[in-house]
Order: structure tokens, then C-alpha cells, then sequence
């Protein structure tokens, strides 16, 4: 096989409009260069070889078929299209690309009828893998002819009616309001297969494309398996064949697709309600290339954590903390596992620029948020009368204010592609009486959380977006933050049963702010402790936590 020129592909997102269709996060988008010239030319070669047969489409499709399986071009396309692609989809992982090939020759005056794809192809397209195929990838393999380029349209409804009732020229209006795509010899066009698309007639010339499937894992991100969705995600079964024959009667085109649109919509909404009605993680984004998870105070403990976990869906991550070398361990290892891009930014939040120069560090690598982990933080010792008013200071600024001016500088980026995520590490202290020594830590987790809930209702506000604002509040959780304070020998004396590892507590985080959950207690022992502090008397609350507080809170 011909090796790829080494090029950066241009990534273009075709935008539609809000009302074209039931979803407006639906994505379509195009790269180019996918292929070469050597590589279209053998690809050409290869469907030749195979042998060319009418289309099974008419009259959806005209034209001629011709088709072949190989293993060794679907992970070449596959490894060239990934870092444009959702590495998470429908609560699904992205697994790779349909290893059969299918061609289609489209000689003058061929065309395609209005139509959206299925899942995994009809009878005539087999898939060889059980895997949910979500997005149709068209590659163009010739230039030259003029006409038949492809068209993202809006669905029936969308459309105004025609002057006279008896005729269809649904077709028409659609061409005038769509997206036409013009191909380009490499290039490949990347859309949901419930996009309604067309192409009008050729005019000059023989188009030559490969129509291959992205695909995402049977099972969901909890492994949890789903049902017969890999066949049928956007169509009743059989449904394509039926819509197809379904052209040849007296029923005019926009009748037929709007009646199986308006059918399967009923069919997803009830499907998807229980557990796929919000995004999660990168479903929503509107751009995956430069989109970028923050996570402060990353060099150890639950910040890595986050950043482990993020990682494994498919984030990329921006690192930041004072230890560099931390900083750059762990963006090695995750780039070496995960295959993302791990950014390094060095920077103490006890800083006042700290935050802007964060975040111009990611501007100049092109780069936005749509995730950010207010993480960073550490407990201050003493008193507050016998610490020094600047370590305080630091202590909130790193703690509130820094966390606080991140998510308002992230936020209207955030609200023009109409996705974030923000979780605010906070703590079970933020619910606890008020102690002795570390004075200002539990006021602190409970201002964070208030935030939160907030914010959160800000959110909620905002027409179509999906954004949202969690405030985590783990107890003890094994880290580093008891070696630091100088409180490990005490806290090691506490009950197993009251610790938590940091996996599970992260995993809580990201689960929560997925569903829109302004505040989560990770934990059976620690939500038990967080319902304890409601409803147990102030004075008995204060009394236990003064019992208690020399254990984990230094007065020197």
C-alpha cells in the first residue's frame, strides 16, 4: 500500500442549522487529503478488479456497485480519521471503520434521491463486525466531472410547502436551502447517518466514491451491552429497503421520508430517554480537534486521576500544576496509553496572572476548553490568627478565586458551542461544623459547592446548550494531600471504611456532571456522614467535629 504524504489535513465542520434537524448537535465534516493520488488510483484498480454491478438502490440511487472487503485500508483510513472523529458517541467508544468497501460509478445523468443512511448498511451491504457503525464516510476518489456534488438538507418538515399541493418539489427547495459539499479527489465527508442527503444530476463526466462506516463499540462506556442498535440506529429494521421500493409508488418524496423521520424520532426519544438524553463527554462537542480538558493541580492524587480518566475517554488534557516534572511524567504516560495529546502548563495559582497565562498558553496552540477540573488545593495549618494574612491569601486564591476566574473565563466559549463541563473538587468538610485550625478549608468547600449549585442553575438556563457545573465532595481520599499537611500518622490511625481510592471518587465526578448533578457525594459512608450533618442538632455537629478534629487538623 502507498504511503501517506505527510501533510496537515485541513478539518472543515459543516454547520447546520438549528432547525434542520431533531438534534442540533448533529455533526457532519470534512478532511482533506485523506488519500493520496497513488492511493485513489489503486483503489480505482481494486473495485475494477472486483467486478461492476448495477446499483440495488434504484431508484434511491443509480448508478453502478462494486464491492470488497479489505482489513489493511480500513485501519489506514481509520488511523487518518481519528483525531477528527468523536472518540465518544452514544455512550459508545470508537472502534474503527467498516472494513467492506463499498464503490459506486455514477455516469452522466446519474443522481440520489433525498435519503438517510442506516446503520450498518442493508442485505446488500453486509457489515463483517457487530459494531454500531453512527456516521457515514464518503471518500472521493476522482476530480474532473462536473455536477452530482453531495448535499446535507434539511429534513421534510423544515421545508416550505409547495404552491400547488399536487406537486413535489420538495427535492428542489432542498437543494436551494442545503449544505452542498464539493468534492475533492482524498477527501472525505464525515456525517450522523440520519443527516438527510442527496446529490442532484451529473452533468459531465464519471464520479468515483467509497462509502465506508464509522464505528463505535457494541457495548456502551459501562460495558453495559445494547441491543440489535450496531444493525438498526437510525431505521426500523428493513426500513431502507421498504423506504427505496417505497419511491417507485405515487407518493411524492417528502411524504415517505417524512413519515419514517417522524417514526424513528418517536422511537429514539423513547429509546434514549432512561440513559442517552444528555451528551457525554466529547457527544455534543462541536469541534474535537482543539477541544481540551483542564486539570489543575495534576501532578498527583485526584488531579491525575482526572486527567487518567478524561485521557481514556478520548480527551485531550491540559496539565497544570507547579511540579513540571510531575506534570510531564504523567502527560508521557497518557500519551503513550491513550493516544491523545497531553498538554504541560506549569503555573502556581497562587499567582494573580496565573490564570491568563494558562489559558494564553492554549490559545496558542488553537486550542478551547470544553472540560475544566477545579482540582488544585492543600490543606493550611495553624490557626488563623497566628498564619501570616498573604499565606491566606494564597491559601483562597488558589482554593476559590483561581477556580472561580477559570470557569468565568471558559464559560462564553463554552456558551457559543453550546457545551461544557466543570467540575469543583470541593469536600465533605464543605457540609461539616466549622473546627479548629485550617480555618479557612471548609468555609472555602462550601463557598465551592454554593457556586456550583449556582452556576449550575445558570446553566440550565441557557436555551439548547448543554453545559453543566458539578461540585465533587469526597472524603478521605488515599492522595497525597495528608503527607503534605503533616497529618498522615494521624490519619492512618482512621477506619478503612472511611477511605476511598481515587478512581471511583473521579469516576463519580465525571458521572455527575454527564447527568447535570449540581453536587455529588462519592461514596456510601460519605453520603451517610453528609445526611448526618442535616439533621443532627448544631451544638451535637460542633461538639463531634471539636471531639474529632485534632486527628486531621494541625493547630501548629
Amino acid at each position: 500500500m502507498a504511503s501517506q504524504v505527510e501533510k496537515d489535513r485541513a478539518y472543515t465542520r459543516h454547520r447546520l442549522p438549528k432547525e434542520w434537524t431533531l438534534d442540533a448537535s448533529k455533526l457532519a465534516f470534512t478532511v482533506d487529503d485523506v488519500l493520496d493520488a497513488k492511493e485513489c488510483s489503486q483503489l480505482i484498480q481494486m473495485a475494477d478488479a472486483s467486478g461492476w454491478k448495477p446499483s440495488p438502490m434504484a431508484p434511491l440511487q443509480t448508478g453502478l456497485r462494486a464491492r470488497f472487503d479489505d482489513d489493511a485500508w480500513a485501519r489506514t483510513i481509520y488511523e487518518r480519521l481519528r483525531p477528527f472523529c468523536p472518540p465518544v458517541h452514544k455512550r459508545r467508544r470508537l472502534v474503527g471503520v467498516t472494513p467492506t468497501f463499498r464503490f459506486v460509478k455514477y455516469p452522466e445523468g446519474a443522481s440520489v434521491a433525498p435519503h438517510p443512511d442506516t446503520s450498518g448498511g442493508d442485505k446488500h451491504t453486509p457489515v463483517k463486525e457487530p459494531n454500531a457503525s453512527l456516521f457515514t464516510i464518503l471518500l472521493y476518489l476522482n476530480e474532473g466531472y462536473e455536477g452530482c456534488e453531495t448535499c446535507l438538507l434539511p429534513s421534510p418538515k423544515s421545508a416550505p410547502p409547495p404552491a400547488n399541493p399536487r406537486d413535489d418539489v420538495f427535492p428542489e427547495v432542498c437543494y436551494k436551502r442545503g449544505i452542498p459539499v464539493k468534492p475533492k479527489r482524498g477527501m472525505a465527508l464525515v456525517f450522523e447517518h440520519d443527516i438527510l442527503h442527496a446529490c442532484p444530476p451529473l452533468t459531465k463526466g464519471v464520479k468515483l466514491v467509497i462509502r465506508v462506516d464509522l464505528c463505535y463499540a457494541r457495548e456502551d462506556i459501562d460495558g453495559v451491552k445494547l441491543k440489535d442498535e450496531f444493525r438498526d440506529s437510525t431505521l426500523s429494521k428493513g426500513a431502507f429497503s421498504k423506504f427505496a421500493k417505497g419511491l417507485k409508488k405515487k407518493s411524492t418524496v417528502a411524504d415517505k421520508i417524512k413519515a419514517q423521520l417522524e417514526q424513528d424520532a418517536i422511537k429514539r426519544k423513547a429509546r434514549d430517554q432512561p440513559r442517552c438524553s444528555r451528551a457525554l463527554a466529547l457527544e455534543a462537542s462541536p469541534a474535537f480537534v482543539d477541544s481540551v480538558c483542564i486539570v489543575t493541580g495534576a501532578s498527583a492524587g485526584i488531579g491525575a486521576e482526572f486527567a487518567r480518566q478524561y485521557a481514556a475517554l478520548g480527551w485531550d488534557v491540559a496539565l497544570t500544576a507547579r511540579r513540571e516534572d510531575r506534570l510531564a511524567e504523567l502527560a508521557k504516560e497518557l500519551e503513550e496509553k491513550h493516544g491523545i495529546k497531553a498538554i504541560c502548563i506549569a503555573q502556581d495559582l497562587a499567582r494573580a496572572n496565573a490564570v491568563d497565562k494558562i489559558l494564553a498558553a492554549l490559545s496558542e496552540q488553537g486550542r478551547h476548553v470544553d472540560a475544566l477540573v477545579n482540582n488544585a488545593g492543600y490543606g493550611q495549618p495553624g490557626t488563623f490568627f497566628n498564619t501570616s494574612w498573604k499565606t491566606q491569601a494564597d491559601f483562597v486564591r488558589v482554593l476559590y478565586t483561581a477556580p472561580l476566574e477559570l470557569a468565568h473565563k471558559v464559560l462564553p466559549g463554552m456558551a457559543e458551542r453550546k457545551y461544557g463541563r466543570i467540575i469543583n473538587v470541593a469536600s465533605l468538610a464543605g457540609y461539616a461544623a466549622g473546627s479548629a485550625g485550617h480555618t479557612l478549608y471548609a468555609s472555602v468547600k462550601a463557598g465551592l459547592i454554593k457556586f456550583s449549585e449556582s452556576l449550575n442553575a445558570e446553566c440550565e438556563t441557557m436555551e439548547d446548550a448543554d453545559i453543566h457545573c458539578t461540585a465533587l465532595c469526597p472524603g478521605f481520599t488515599w492522595s497525597e494531600f495528608h503527607d503534605v499537611n503533616g497529618t498522615r500518622e494521624d490519619a492512618n490511625k482512621m477506619p478503612k471504611w472511611m477511605w476511598m481510592e481515587a478512581a471511583p471518587v473521579v469516576k463519580a465526578g465525571i458521572d455527575a456532571v454527564n447527568k447535570g448533578q449540581p453536587v455529588v457525594v462519592p461514596g456510601l459512608a460519605n453520603k451517610g456522614i453528609a445526611v448526618l450533618t442535616r439533621i443532627l442538632p448544631e451544638p451535637v455537629g460542633r461538639a463531634m467535629v471539636r471531639s474529632q478534629s485534632r486527628r486531621y487538623r494541625r493547630m501548629d
